[in-house]
């Protein structure tokens, strides 16, 4: 589920031009920003932002050096059991202007935040 040895678009059902800016909410441990860089023509602009610092840096030390443009930031929100060391606060804007990406990813995110979270973050 990590790699993407066919070279194909990642979500068939969108069209690649989309693909040229990814914004990946949740990135986690870098699951899709893999297949994404491995496909045909990966995007040229890829930020994923997560609250799991550990995965964050996981991801800057490995998978940024493969590719330069695809960058990682840690997005500063409590959770429990995900970022239990994060700031107290359970919304924070994103780190991205609107428009600046053509395509927002959000694998897994919504069923592990609550109802005025997913409300804020659908918002943004």
């Amino acid at each position: 589920f990590f790699d993407n040895p066919g070279r194909k678009y990642v979500f068939p059902e969108i069209p690649p031009h989309l693909y040229s800016s990814v914004f990946d909410f949740g990135s986690g441990c870098g699951r899709q920003a893999r297949q994404l860089m491995q496909q045909k023509t990966p995007p040229s602009r890829y930020l994923g932002i997560d609250i799991n610092r550990e995965m964050v840096e996981w991801c800057r030390e490995n998978l940024t050096p493969a590719n330069p443009a695809f960058q990682f930031e840690h997005h500063d929100v409590y959770s429990p059991s995900l970022g239990p060391t994060n700031s107290r606060r359970l919304t924070a804007p994103f780190p991205a202007g609107d428009g600046e990406f053509t395509m927002v990813n959000a694998h897994s995110v919504f069923t592990h935040i609550f109802q005025h979270q997913t409300e804020f973050y659908l918002r943004e």
